[in-house]
């Protein structure tokens, strides 16, 4: 199947022929001449419609005139139209772009490292994280009562299906000594195949 990203539809709008098309990689001569042509119909659409907010603002307007300016519009609108199309058309699928493994890795802090080892614990033995990893002392800088403040922390790293990311959330807010802990995650875009199956294995709700 040929890439949307190649395909272009081009501003050449004839009710008596086909929609004309051309394939290439973007930088040929009929596509920097399609780019121009684009670029003129959307400035004389904003021209237009500048115009016609003065005319629809006079009172004194008359049908013919006010006709005149349906009829621009309406052709301005079906170039403007054309140009969405087709660079709508020539957009990344959904496809085309990182694709979600279904994992997260979720993480917070604590103040020290006897409160993180506490909380891995208890959401790996829950079946909530499929591993949890622990880094610190760092130091942490950070807005406190309308000032700066700063301190050390220790980092949890929690690896995790995205699909019981609420249930893992709300053990650490239900657990975490701090009122207000972050709690915050990433979606995982790849992984080796094997490693992944473990995770979803280790997380799986029983």
């Amino acid at each position: 199947m040929t890439d949307p990203q190649t395909v272009r539809l081009l501003p050449v709008d004839d009710p008596g022929r086909e929609d004309c098309i051309v394939v290439g990689d973007g930088d040929g001569c009929v596509s920097g001449v399609a780019d121009g042509m684009e670029a003129v119909q959307l400035d004389m659409a904003g021209d237009l419609l500048g115009h016609a907010a003065d005319m629809l603002g006079d009172c004194k307007a008359t049908f013919p005139e006010l006709h005149y300016l349906a009829r621009q519009l309406s052709g301005s609108l079906r170039d403007v139209r054309r140009v969405a199309e087709s660079r709508g058309a020539r957009l990344p699928r959904r496809g085309d772009g990182p694709r979600m493994t279904g994992f997260l890795q979720v993480s917070t802090a604590t103040e020290n490292r006897a409160e993180a080892v506490e909380l891995a614990q208890t959401l790996v033995s829950a079946g909530l994280a499929a591993v949890a990893r622990i880094a610190g002392p760092v130091a942490a800088v950070f807005r406190y009562e309308g000032g700066c403040g700063t301190g050390e922390e220790w980092q949890l790293l929690l690896t995790t299906r995205a699909d019981r990311y609420d249930e893992v959330e709300a053990h650490l807010l239900a657990h975490h000594p701090w009122r207000k802990p972050e709690v915050t995650a990433v979606p995982m875009v790849a992984g080796a195949k094997e490693y992944l199956d473990w995770v979803e294995t280790a997380t799986a709700p029983e």
